[in-house]
């Protein structure tokens, strides 16, 4: 199983992308977090407010999932961040079903 890490410029962006995505069964669920971000970006630190989408997918559909996000998202540098994950049985069985019932 796979988590995958994106920052969104705002709600929007992120629900967007989600949806997109879980229906096009690259993704299983997402999840949405308002966040406020500090980075460096053209010489200057930015302060902003942001929200953090995680999307749930399995090892299968993590390339194409992450190729996807890209193009829906607004920023020149998306981060997305591939995570590995564990879930008890039940919850990745699920997750596998519904991934795999296309």
């Amino acid at each position: 199983m796979k988590i995958l890490y994106i920052t969104c410029k705002d709600f929007e962006e992120a629900t967007a992308i989600s949806k997109k995505c879980v229906n096009m069964q690259l993704a299983a669920c997402g999840n949405i977090f308002p966040i406020t971000s500090c980075y460096l970006w053209e010489n200057e630190v930015q302060d902003e407010n942001e929200h953090v989408l995680l999307l749930k997918t399995n090892d299968a559909k993590a390339e194409n999932l992450t190729n996807e996000i890209k193009r829906l998202h607004s920023y020149a540098v998306p981060c997305i961040l591939e995570i590995e994950a564990k879930a008890n049985p039940e919850y990745e069985k699920w997750l596998n079903d519904y991934l795999e019932n296309k």
